[in-house]
């Protein structure tokens, strides 16, 4: 770490309006239009072949995905740029080779989950990072490190399925077989520089594409043309969701709460305060969320989404050979996690008695739509999970999958139950309202575990394949 101050500004964040989310093929389309402050704010498609068809692209053949952007994408460089890396993650730097990338977690001193993102690796002191704002700019100017971080300019588009390499390969032009999981390197896409990097939420084999906004839209078509041989689709909003919970990968604002409102050392960082007051509404309220709903027979204990990283599965990323903040609450958690990730196999019929409530006079909530976060629904859904009379975990991210032709939802249970078969219940209904008992089953996790990203040998499927 440098002697003297660096005196970083505060990156200000601005509107970037040329993402492609609506187009003129299109139009007659339905949308969601959110707003969640100067990073976070546009229009969604809600679906453009179906949600259904979507949902099995990355099944069968590929698709593109773009409502990511803006990309909260920053730029990192300087001398210190490891020495703040170990203090603010629970990730080890002994190896970060250039062109690899890191999932990146901040954690609070309890061991808690704040954000995770993508951390990527550009040169000797040369980084670039998406969604870790504003954790990595309040611990680089707390810390005193010699460091810079600059606001990026680059889009991320994302395509996943069996066809992705392909699809990538035919917009470059060139064989990318040699891209190894969670690594990246350059290329070019409609006469424009991108940066592929192989990594993806729906488990099966994914790339991104990332580049300037100013070649975004360029870009964008010529991988849908470059896709339509390979039966391409684009992504809406419910089908992006899913790709989680299939692919074994719980979200923040979907799955889990940060604990960033509990968290008192960034309370008074500027940039913090901006982002949230966009957020989540003016930041007042019991858990300092705003506007921020919540559904589900959890609904009124919104600090059991509160994660670890035990317990979204993500263990293994945590090291402790360096000093980072959460470092001792995770050193005891490590011992014995006391959950564990599963997946969750709801029972049809008891599913089936929810809908046909909606045909009485004392209906329970309703479950019939594709997931819990479309057309307007709050954002986080949580309902309780029994067994034996006992409370052992707390559900999210429901959803109908049209390939599988069952509903499943993500759940840390406590680690003796997780074992495939065990039998459950889900409290589905609001508190004070209709509420009933739902039959499910610890399943498969993650879900989705054929051609799985990270097991993959691309230079076995050959240029073209």
């Amino acid at each position: 770490m440098s002697d003297q101050p660096t005196g970083m500004p505060v990156p200000q964040f601005h509107y970037s309006p040329i993402v492609p989310y609506v187009d003129s093929e299109s139009t007659n389309k339905l949308y969601c239009a959110y707003t969640a402050g100067p990073l976070w704010a546009g229009v969604q498609p809600f679906e453009y072949t179906g949600w259904r068809d979507e949902a099995k692209s990355w099944h069968e053949n590929c698709y593109l995905h773009a409502n990511l952007n803006p990309a909260a994408h920053i730029k990192i460089s300087g001398p210190d740029c490891t020495a703040l890396f170990k203090h603010a993650l629970v990730n080890s730097f002994e190896k970060f080779p250039i062109g690899g990338g890191k999932h990146a977690i901040f954690c609070d001193e309890n061991g808690y989950i704040l954000d995770d993102g993508v951390l990527l690796r550009l040169g000797e002191n040369d980084y670039e990072g998406f969604c870790l704002s504003p954790y990595m700019e309040f611990y680089a100017a707390q810390g005193n490190y010699n460091v810079k971080i600059e606001n990026g300019n680059d889009f991320v588009f994302q395509l996943a399925g069996p066809n992705s390499l392909a699809v990538v390969q035919a917009a470059t032009g060139e064989d990318l077989t040699d891209i190894k999981f969670f690594h990246h390197r350059k290329s070019v896409i409609a006469d424009k520089p991108v940066t592929i990097l192989r990594v993806g939420m729906a488990g099966s084999l994914a790339y991104e594409v990332h580049g300037d906004y100013s070649d975004g839209v360029a870009i964008y078509q010529a991988i849908l043309e470059a896709g339509k041989p390979y039966g391409l689709r684009r992504l809406g909003t419910p089908a992006y969701d899913m790709t989680h919970w299939e692919g074994g990968f719980p979200q923040l604002f979907l799955d889990w709460l940060s604990t960033c409102h509990q968290y008192a050392p960034i309370q008074d960082f500027p940039m913090f305060k901006m982002l949230q007051s966009g957020r989540m509404g003016d930041g007042s309220g019991e858990w300092g969320y705003g506007n921020m709903r919540f559904e589900g027979s959890a609904a009124e204990h919104p600090e059991l989404l509160f994660r670890t990283p035990y317990d979204n599965a993500w263990g293994k990323t945590v090291r402790f050979d360096h000093d980072f903040v959460g470092r001792d609450a995770l050193e005891k958690l490590a011992q014995n996690p006391p959950r564990t990730m599963v997946t969750l196999e709801w029972n049809e019929e008891d599913v089936l008695d929810v809908i046909r409530t909606q045909f009485s006079d004392d209906p329970c909530l309703d479950i019939s739509e594709p997931d819990d976060f479309s057309f307007g629904h709050p954002i986080y859904h949580s309902d309780f999970v029994y067994a034996n009379g006992e409370q052992v975990g707390v559900t999210s991210g429901r959803m109908m999958s049209p390939y599988y032709h069952k509903m499943i939802s993500l759940c840390p249970i406590k680690s003796a139950l997780a074992v495939e078969g065990t039998p459950v219940e889900i409290l589905w209904g609001m508190p004070g309202e209709r509420q009933m008992r739902i039959r499910a089953t610890v399943a498969r996790y993650p879900y989705n575990n054929e051609f799985r990203n990270d097991k993959v040998d691309a230079s076995a499927l050959g240029k073209g394949k």
